[in-house]
């Protein structure tokens, strides 16, 4: 039995980027103020595994015109990579755990069953085998073993091994009080009954918590890739519409001067008159 109750990986914090602030120069003619803009929120990064929270831009034309459009952009841009590398290795990390707990859930249940089959050989004497029998049949599944069925022999148990995906092999094993756990890195260990069962629901319930943390860090990362993205098109819509209002006045201003320099259709005609 693989009793791993982890993900496949070690669970260690994100590593903590520094707060993001647009870097000036580049040629870009925009001088930011001495205070850096920040992007993210570094008070926060404790509660969700060292993830920064991005922040809102409230203002998004004095951002702009303090910072600069393309080295924003620029800047959200690298901090919405960030978010989307620890999205990825959260997903990963997620179908590990998804795939261990089923795992764990059904050596439980092989336990229960080798616990009620037991139960029902010691308490055979004295009549509690029926109450053992039911118990093994609650715990057993298809994956695990199949109690009620002993033969004829109380010191054996008929039990079901998973070949492979859907094919199970039908075998007669000697019932006891230990069984063998296998704990990963080519190690396998014999434990007693209850004693396996203590290290089971351990490690099952350290991977279901596991499993509940991680999909709140990604639904967190995924609020987060949200601002960051919505601060992304405003400060690109702010941008557009500056670049829009200065040819608007650039063309402006070139209509009227060529109309002041031009001569009025009166003074054309009035040329021959004159010389007449």
């Amino acid at each position: 039995m693989d009793t791993s109750g982890g993900g496949g990986e070690t669970a260690a914090p994100a590593t903590t980027p520094a707060p993001m602030a647009i870097a000036t120069g580049g040629g870009s003619g925009v001088v930011a103020p001495d205070a850096p803009l920040l992007f993210t929120n570094p008070t926060t990064e404790e509660e969700h595994r060292g993830i920064p929270e991005a922040v809102f831009f409230d203002d998004v034309p004095a951002v702009g015109a303090a910072h600069g459009a393309a080295p924003t952009i620029a800047a959200l841009d690298q901090l919405l990579a960030k978010y989307k590398f620890w999205e990825e290795r959260f997903q990963r990390r997620r179908a590990a755990l998804s795939t261990k707990i089923p795992d764990v859930t059904r050596a439980v249940d092989v336990i229960q069953a080798l616990q009620a089959a037991a139960e029902a050989q010691a308490g055979g004497a004295n009549g509690d085998g029926g109450a053992g029998g039911a118990k093994a049949d609650a715990a057993a599944d298809a994956a695990a073993a199949d109690a009620a069925g002993g033969g004829g022999d109380k010191d054996t148990l008929e039990t079901h091994f998973e070949l492979s995906t859907q094919l199970f092999a039908k075998a007669t094993v000697k019932a006891g009080r230990s069984v063998c756990l296998w704990l990963g890195a080519s190690v396998m260990v014999e434990y007693e009954l209850s004693d396996a069962m203590d290290l089971l629901r351990e490690n099952l319930a350290g991977a279901q918590s596991q499993l509940a943390e991680m999909e709140g860090d990604l639904a967190f990362l995924r609020s987060q890739m949200n601002v960051v993205e919505v601060n992304m098109t405003r400060v690109y819509n702010w941008d557009v519409a500056m670049r829009r209002q200065a040819v608007k006045a650039a063309s402006g201003g070139a209509s009227a001067a060529s109309a002041v320099a031009s001569p009025g259709k009166g003074a054309i005609e009035a040329a021959p008159s004159a010389k007449a």
